[in-house]
């Protein structure tokens, strides 16, 4: 600090005051202190060539914004690796613009707590707890000194219909009344990290089983599908069949007509395209009665993109009987997989990590090669029969 040119500091401790002081070296330079509304402290400097206030410091740093106070919402946890930063605890979905700069209510519970019903039909339906690791805990605790066992924490969050969560380890029991405001999800190698229990309805956990069923059932289904895709590959390289598309239009990579090297990141381009039709309930490519070529990964790409209602893309026969993130999930990594370039696609690592809902994906690019078989499809079946 003491070699910068511009400010200089002086510390003062004496037995009857503490206190910090600076001031510009230069009385040429304006310079000014800000405490803004997130809670982040800033020093700026004005530019006089460019007219503008320059960023000289700030605590904490922009990369660093789970750190400040109260930047996620009530009942949202801040996560420092993905974007956005903030997500609705499991258990809660946003109500509100999520866009919105005032993060205050937009996350409310799915399901309403059983606690205070009493009645005998509803015995067996008490709250319950979900288990959140590695955490920064909120703010406003109140200690139960009571409280000498994980179990007896817990019993004592239950009887309190205003505990909307608990901790319990060697700093004792804390329970937590009404909102929870400043989590963080930290990174495994932060040792500080301590074991939350947030207060769920029983019905949630319920909802997450069928979930959680599902997905294995649909990611141990497209496993055994993409390793057909491999063997058939595998055989078609033996063949020497690489100069020609063989089956429907769209389903091999385009790197299999370029003759540059095959790598595993073809195959994830043809489960792709699995990925659609799996969603349309019908085969990507198709007909009409008009004799008009509809290809759906053209439709799905430019809703997925354009951000159209997910619900347009599902198989008819389901009723919209689905989860519109899970399903917008789904179709973003389909998009993804069938990027033109191999280096754009995801490995299969990815993907399963993405269904799972622990990888977040960003909004993905239309390829290029979607529109050209569109193209080349319409032209042709406009032209008449011989």
């Amino acid at each position: 600090m003491r070699s910068n040119y511009i400010y200089n500091f002086t510390y003062i401790d004496n037995e009857n005051e503490s206190y910090f002081i600076y001031w510009v070296y230069s009385p040429s330079i304006i310079t000014r202190l800000v405490l803004d509304f997130s809670g982040q402290f800033k020093v700026l400097t004005w530019m006089e060539s460019t007219g503008k206030w320059n960023l000289f410091w700030s605590q904490p740093t922009s990369r660093e914004q789970c750190e400040f106070y109260g930047f996620c919402g009530a009942f949202e946890t801040c996560n420092q690796n993905l974007q956005p930063f903030c997500t609705c605890l499991t258990g809660f979905s946003y109500k509100s613009d999520r866009r919105l700069s005032n993060y205050s209510g937009r996350c409310a519970r799915d399901t309403g707590l059983q606690c205070g019903n009493t009645s005998v039909a509803n015995q067996k339906s008490t709250d319950k707890f979900y288990e959140y690791s590695n955490m920064r805990l909120p703010v406003n605790f109140l200690s139960v000194n009571a409280s000498s066992s994980a179990s007896e924490c817990e019993s004592s969050c239950l009887n309190n219909c205003s505990c909307t969560a608990y901790s319990y380890d060697s700093n004792g029991c804390s329970i937590w009344l009404g909102e929870l405001l400043n989590l963080q999800q930290l990174s495994s190698n932060d040792g500080s990290g301590r074991t939350l229990y947030i207060r769920l309805a029983a019905s949630e956990f319920a909802k997450g089983r069928n979930k959680k069923e599902i997905i294995i059932r649909f990611v141990a289904g497209s496993v055994v599908v993409l390793l057909g895709l491999v063997l058939i590959g595998i055989w078609k390289r033996q063949m020497r069949a690489l100069t020609t598309m063989r089956g429907t239009i769209g389903y091999l990579a385009p790197e299999w007509i370029s003759g540059i090297a095959i790598t595993a990141k073809a195959d994830v381009y043809s489960y792709g395209m699995m990925l659609f039709e799996l969603v349309s309930g019908r085969r990507n490519s198709e007909q009409s009665q008009d004799k008009k070529f509809m290809y759906f990964p053209t439709l799905a790409a430019s809703v997925v993109v354009e951000g159209g209602d997910m619900f347009n893309l599902l198989d008819h026969r389901l009723e919209n009987n689905a989860d519109e993130e899970e399903l917008r999930r789904i179709a973003r990594v389909a998009c993804w997989c069938i990027q033109d370039a191999e280096n754009h696609r995801p490995t299969m690592g990815q993907v399963v990590q993405i269904l799972e809902g622990v990888l977040e994906v960003k909004p993905p690019r239309v390829p290029r090669l979607l529109q050209a078989f569109t193209d080349s499809s319409s032209r042709q079946s406009s032209q008449p029969p011989c």
